[in-house]
């Protein structure tokens, strides 16, 4: 019986380990003051007025990518070169992930597939995996995740930066 146990609590740690990792694609660190410091590419008189909009982004690197570029939210004079310096260095860091976001569905039938044996050996079921899909990341709850939201990624000397449903908009330094 402890077999047994032990058993379905491994199964449903592989789950959630490949629940995590598939959600983490497309998504990197969080970006705040400490990091934009480490960067060296925003000078201090820029830094509090950047550290703001990835702030107000919520530390989202692609979306404080976005947002400088655009002329509603960007700072003033922090344009181009710049950008993708900051831009180079999160990439580089870890900090900004230039993958798609997987969708809800993808990250889920990677996280099975790669408890398929264990699903085959009775170990974990669908039921057991949508109850821990919710509890890990909070899939289905609207809170996160999709493919559809905008990404900032750099590309060689330029930035591309797709604005809506997979159209880009390409912006030169």
């Amino acid at each position: 019986e402890d077999e047994g146990v032990l058993g379905r609590v491994a199964a449903a740690a592989k789950y959630v380990e490949g629940v995590l990792e598939n959600w983490k694609v497309g998504r990197g660190r969080v970006v705040d003051r400490e990091v934009l410091v480490a960067s060296k590419a925003v000078s201090d008189s820029f830094l509090d007025r950047v550290s703001e909009v990835a702030e107000d982004v919520g530390g989202d690197a692609k979306e404080l990518i976005d947002a400088l570029l655009s002329k509603e939210r960007g700072v003033a004079r922090f344009t181009g070169k710049k950008v993708e310096a900051l831009c180079a260095w999160l990439e580089r860091e870890g900090y900004l992930d230039p993958a798609d976001v997987l969708s809800e569905e993808i990250v889920r039938l990677r996280a099975r597939a790669g408890v398929a044996k264990e699903e085959g050996a009775g170990l974990i079921d669908g039921k057991k995996m949508r109850r821990l899909d919710g509890a890990v990341v909070g899939l289905s709850s609207g809170k996160r995740g999709g493919g559809d939201e905008s990404v900032g990624e750099c590309v060689g000397p330029e930035i591309v930066v797709t604005v809506e449903k997979g159209k880009r908009k390409k912006t030169r330094g």
